[in-house]
């Protein structure tokens, strides 16, 4: 019995999870003629054409024959370096279909890419031997100069300053050599841009998309140089500038000349006559004339790349030969994909008689490459594409002709969806526009290449056809920028005109539903929804609730910000308001975006404008996919590595939103981009200066604390109240807890309960500490004795310890005060006294928990952690008549405190009032011209024109104090305190923290 195993665990993990995501993850069982039948027993119409591989359709019966009969045969598969006579008249079949009157060897391999590598090594070969030997023939020539000039002591004048015959020599062979080594070390390729090639590493090198080739530059030293399609003169000049110059000296007279000789170090130029994986975009035939008229002058090899638009894909075995390239008698043709039926795995490089290496087959060999097997079923499948005078070819173009045109007219029919139909042949790409009149979501997916996918997702969910976009598209590009959405449309010849109906039926629906802007439609099979046919055939239209924000054109600065959705809601609301008109489940659609947002890129969501005193500000909002839940839970280290770089892409797109004039001045990283960044320490902020927005967050949890607790009756006296601070051991509740510590009468230390967690603890005590010796050594440094001092609440009690801890304690440890600098070793040395001579009292003004028990006799609650749980806080936690002040975003407060409000001021803190009524307007914001405290720092830091990063890795209290004085400058407040987006208690004059 065989034992099914995930497919997910063992092979291309990522691109299964995409698959998985898009319900694209089928299991397909079998194969036959243009469907594939899957092991839930559904017939698929197949239009994908294993990406132009199945011309023939799939287990053509006369290839399924022969390769039956050649098993049967016994077929000698495995006999290397012998007679491989099927091969041989593999290699004749293919050179009588050229008809250029060229004889071609063939190198036979076993996939596309490998087909470009060969093409690429011989011409490589070819070029260096050619560069070498005329490097050797100028050695010669300027060593048989060096000695005829001794010899006969000819009495020479030297060119330029050199006056000594061995300097010049040497000089020249030196440069001589470093000009050869520039080929052999950095040889050059050229391509046309859009172009692909392959994934092996010389194939890749010329392969234009950037994400492709970025990750393996380095190895390959070949260097890549890009003609647009537009432009192929372009090509004339690269061969001219890219070249090898060697020096060599003539003799006139008795003086010395310097001759020069050119060669170029362009060892190629490789093409596609249609595009693939580009984008299915033909090459204009102006383009290719050109090319062709260059092609003798330029004195390069051609590769002509015909993996994919060969064999039968564009209604010949060879397509170029049906365009202005026909001319020539180009030195490479590349073969693959079709090659093989569809049965077997062959690649074929067609290297030109008159410039063939001979050592090229001893040099360049595989094991698998020329079994008998493969070339008796290439073989059969060539004769099948020109039997009856070449009758499946003819059908390729009628039946393409037909595809073409009706999607065509959908094109007309759909003009603000589809952007362009092109291709020839059975190789046709359907371009969808970025769609910037549609929602949210359509203008998202568009302009990132995903669109496409979840368009081939529907049409294999509701009509079992099956459709797919280039995976290029797929691949993360240059963050922000547009990367196409394309269907590529690829069937078999077979096609009939009932199954490209049936395409062309299911297509129209799902253009209705994208026509209707309801997104729901689109993706409800993704969240386990089911859809009745008319509700698919009949979309509900819904308005556009977040049109493109256009650019106001007066401003004086700009800011970006980094945000992420909070809540399931909050996602629903920006990206899918279809969604109110439907049944849904929030565990479904919550399960699927994390299986999504990993897939998906951050994109630019809108502009808001803020004034403070005539200036005006630009801030940037940027979206990044995650949802808390994602962003927190323990996960492997490269989807850690994967949302921080998606952090950064974000960063990058808020920056490259600004201008020469007025640039993104700085970034704030809003929720939990900030968290998962370390506080921002990952984030590069070299060129984009970052603020983590927590220290205002601090200012005003702490301000609207205060404020509470002077409001609640009866008031509560801070200076004898316990407070207590969830998420004491955080960045933010570690400061909170700073500066409470001279503040309150005692203070509550409370974690996570994680095993760690006490241990934490201690050191964000040990941080208190510090911040109260801080102020001791302000105090004593200003003469000020502790009868005048300043201090309050657990500050003021702990100096008291210090003073009776004996008196050559406390005189020791009060000159280290004022002498050592070291505010971390005297915390530790003020821990030890404390805890050897007051352990009762200590261990009471510092409560350390690990649980919530203390906060049912705290008198204030202040919540600061990073936990995405919104019943993390409840009401039987704490006393009534508590102040509750939550910071976290998004809020830990449970929705009882909302029906209990006569009994607790529990309240969502970190709000600020933006200066002169001004409003942020997006999903999950604060409304009535509030903004988070991470939003309203980024801010701050803009009119105050900071253009290096402010909050950055730990938080300390001198952050607080300096945004706290900023925040005064230009306007900003304490906000009303409100739960969820009810108003507690309105603000005028916010109480300031005392410094």
């Amino acid at each position: 019995m065989t034992v099914q195993h995930n497919y997910n665990d063992f092979c291309k993990p990522k691109l299964n999870k995409l698959l998985s995501a898009l319900k694209l993850d089928k299991n397909y069982i079998k194969a036959e003629g243009n469907y594939l039948f899957t092991d839930d027993g559904k017939e698929v119409i197949d239009f994908v054409g294993g990406f132009g591989v199945s011309i023939l359709g799939h287990n053509h019966p006369t290839l399924i024959n022969e390769m039956k009969a050649a098993l049967d045969n016994r077929v000698a598969i495995n006999s290397q370096c012998s007679v491989r006579s099927e091969s041989a008249n593999l290699a004749q079949l293919l050179n009588e279909y050229i008809d250029n009157g060229q004889n071609y060897k063939v190198n036979f391999s076993n996939s596309g890419a490998e087909s470009v590598e060969a093409a690429i090594k011989h011409a490589y070969k070819v070029h260096f031997d050619k560069v070498r030997r005329e490097y050797e023939r100028i050695t010669r020539i300027l060593n048989d100069f060096y000695y005829k000039v001794e010899r006969e002591g000819i009495d020479v004048e030297l060119p330029g300053d050199e006056n000594d015959l061995i300097d010049f020599r040497n000089d020249l062979d030196e440069y001589n050599l470093n000009q050869f080594e520039s080929f052999q070390k950095s040889p050059v390729i050229a391509g046309l841009k859009g172009s692909y090639h392959g994934k092996t590493c010389s194939p890749l090198k010329v392969t234009f998309n950037k994400s492709y080739r970025e990750g393996f530059e380095g190895l390959s030293s070949i260097q890549s140089a890009f003609v647009d399609h537009d432009k192929p003169e372009r090509l004339k000049e690269l061969v001219n500038e890219m070249a090898c110059v060697f020096y060599y000296p003539v003799l006139v007279g008795g003086k010395v000349e310097i001759h020069t000789l050119k060669i170029t170090r362009v060892m190629a130029f490789i093409m596609e006559t249609l595009q693939g994986e580009g984008g299915i975009k033909p090459v204009p035939e102006e383009t290719l004339s050109q090319l062709a008229s260059i092609h003798d002058e330029l004195k390069i090899p051609f590769i002509i790349d015909e993996i994919q638009t060969g064999c039968g894909r564009l209604g010949s075995i060879y397509s170029y030969q049906n365009t202005a390239l026909n001319a020539i008698a180009p030195e490479y043709i590349t073969l693959s994909k079709s090659l093989g039926g569809g049965l077997v795995k062959i690649g074929a490089t067609l290297i030109r008689g008159d410039i063939y290496d001979q050592d090229f087959g001893i040099l360049h060999t595989s094991t698998f490459a020329e079994d008998d097997l493969s070339a008796r079923v290439a073989i059969k499948a060539l004769e099948l594409l020109k039997e009856n005078d070449s009758e499946l070819l003819k059908r390729v173009n009628v039946q393409g002709g037909k595809l073409l045109s009706s999607l065509e007219t959908l094109q007309k029919r759909y003009p603000e969806i589809i952007k362009n139909v092109r291709g020839k042949g059975l190789m046709i790409g359907v371009e969808l526009t970025p769609l910037r009149s549609r929602s949210p979501f359509f203008r998202a997916t568009g302009k990132q290449g995903v669109l496409s996918m979840l368009v081939a997702s529907y049409l294999l969910e509701y009509h079992n056809i099956r459709l797919l976009a280039p995976l290029t598209t797929m691949l993360k590009g240059n963050p922000g920028k547009n990367r196409m959405s394309i269907l590529r449309v690829q069937p078999p010849a077979t096609i009939t005109d009932e199954e490209i109906d049936a395409l062309l039926t299911a297509f129209t629906e799902v253009l209705d539903i994208i026509q209707s802007n309801n997104e729901y439609l689109l993706v409800a099979h993704l969240i386990e929804q089911k859809l009745s046919p008319e509700q698919r055939q009949t979309p509900v239209t819904m308005e556009v609730k977040w049109p493109f924000n256009e650019e106001q054109s007066h401003i004086d600065a700009r800011t970006g910000f980094i945000v992420h959705p909070t809540k399931v809601q909050h996602l629903i609301d920006y990206f899918f308001p279809s969604f109110e008109r439907y049944e849904w489940s929030e565990s479904a659609m919550k399960g699927w975006w994390n299986n999504i947002a990993r897939f998906l890129e951050p994109v630019h969501v809108k502009r808001n404008y803020i004034t403070s005193r005539d200036f005006i500000l630009e801030n940037n909002l940027v979206f990044v996919p995650y949802l808390p839940e994602y962003l927190v839970q323990e996960k492997e280290a490269y989807l850690e590595q994967e949302v921080r770089d998606k952090v950064q892409d974000a960063v990058t797109i808020a920056k490259e939103l600004g201008d020469d004039n007025i640039p993104v001045s700085i970034i704030g990283l809003g929720a939990y981009s900030s968290i998962v960044t370390n506080n921002g320490i990952t984030v590069n902020d070299y060129e984009s200066p970052i603020t983590t927005g927590n220290a205002y967050t601090a200012a005003l949890t702490l301000q609207g604390m205060m404020f509470a607790a002077n409001n609640v009756q009866p008031p509560i006296d801070i200076t004898q109240a316990e407070v207590s601070v969830v998420g004491a051991a955080g960045n933010i509740g570690s400061v909170l807890s700073q500066i409470l510590a001279l503040q309150v009468g005692r203070l509550c230390l409370v974690g996570s309960g994680s095993s760690t967690s006490e241990l934490r603890l201690k050191y964000a005590r040990k941080t208190c500490l510090a911040e109260i010796i801080k102020a001791i050594k302000t105090e004593l440094n200003a003469g000020v004795t502790f009868e005048h001092t300043q201090l309050a609440g657990v500050g003021k009690r702990v100096y008291e310890l210090i003073l009776s801890s004996g008196e050559s304690q406390q005189l020791k440890f009060f000159n280290d005060v004022q002498e050592q600098a070291d505010i971390d070793y005297l915390s530790k040395q003020l821990d030890l006294i404390l805890t050897q001579y007051h352990s009762d009292e200590y261990e009471q003004l510092f409560l350390i928990r690990a649980d919530f028990s203390q906060l049912k006799s705290s008198d204030i609650v202040v919540v600061a952690t990073n936990s995405p749980d919104d019943e993390l806080i409840k009401t039987d936690m704490v006393r009534p008549g508590a102040v509750v002040c939550c910071a976290s975003v998004p809020s830990n407060l449970s929705q009882s405190f909302e029906k209990e409000t006569n009994k607790y001021l529990a309240f969502d803190g970190g709000l600020s009032a933006l200066p002169e009524q001004s409003e942020i307007k997006f999903v999950g914001m604060p409304e009535n011209g509030l903004a988070y405290g991470c939003l309203a720092e980024t801010l701050i830091l803009g009119f105050e024109g900071q253009n290096h990063s402010f909050c950055k890795g730990p938080l300390s209290s001198e952050h607080v104090y300096q945004v706290m004085s900023m925040a005064e400058e230009h306007g900003f407040e304490l906000g009303n305190l409100k739960l969820n987006n009810n108003v507690l208690l309105t603000t005028k004059d916010s109480t300031t923290v005392n410094a």
